[in-house]
């Protein structure tokens, strides 16, 4: 787990974390090993533990790193320009769970049975399965409303969604907990579900949900990292 550097118009951030070899010491149900090492902003607050401890190389690392990060379209002009249908919401979010089991199904190269389904949106019949990827390459899932999060719980294995001006900790906790519902109802883990926060507001001088000054959004950060289960702080 690992704030991630990124890039903001503000003063460098005035703060470190130490590192942590287990996520679960930051956040909610983070228990997994991870690069060992917390990041913000232009700060390299820690080096990942395996280059500490000189196991892999940096470009093994930024494989392992890769994600596929989907949505349920939104430019639906320019979709249909490719060749792409125009769908109403309901249609966009059946076609990303279909398209999701889709993927999943043929990254399984050790079953030599070909595969077979059929959805509203997307079929296929008699797919030659694989390659499969080198190493795990988790989806992640951008999504605000109850049936993307929903989604997100059921087959996901990251959500982003943003957090400061276009949704507050509060909305960010209510969406966590559906989520979490969905996922269980499935019989997932919630913990498995990663969960990244972009960050969409602005340094200034108000005491509103980072508005301030950047020691005020430590202190406002720091809560959804250690209580609401934020793997990775996004700075957009």
């Amino acid at each position: 787990m690992g704030l991630r550097p990124g890039r903001h118009s503000g003063p460098p951030l005035p703060w470190r974390l130490p590192r942590h070899d287990h996520a679960h010491e930051l956040g909610r149900g983070q228990d997994r090993p991870g690069p060992g090492g917390v990041q913000c902003a232009q700060h390299g607050a820690a080096v990942p533990s395996h280059c500490r401890q000189g196991r892999g190389h940096p470009r093994s690392a930024q494989r392992r790193a890769l994600r596929l990060g989907l949505g349920a379209g939104f430019f639906w002009d320019a979709i249909e320009s490719v060749g792409g249908r125009r769908l109403n919401p309901a249609q966009a979010i059946t076609a990303l769970e279909e398209a999701i089991d889709i993927i999943r199904g043929a990254w399984t190269a050790h079953d030599r049975t070909p595969l077979d389904y059929r959805g509203a949106t997307h079929s296929v019949a008699g797919m030659q399965r694989g390659p499969s990827p080198s190493h795990p390459l988790p989806i992640w899932i951008g999504a605000l409303k109850p049936r993307m999060l929903g989604l997100v719980g059921r087959k996901a294995d990251g959500w982003t969604a943003s957090l400061g001006q276009n949704q507050s900790r509060s909305e960010w906790q209510a969406a966590t907990r559906l989520i979490d519902e969905a996922a269980l109802e499935v019989g997932r883990a919630p913990a498995e579900i990663r969960r990244m926060a972009a960050i969409v507001s602005a340094f200034g001088s108000s005491s509103s949900l980072l508005e301030g000054s950047s020691s005020q959004w430590v202190d406002q950060l720091l809560p959804s990292v250690i209580e609401d289960g934020v793997g990775t702080l996004l700075l957009a």
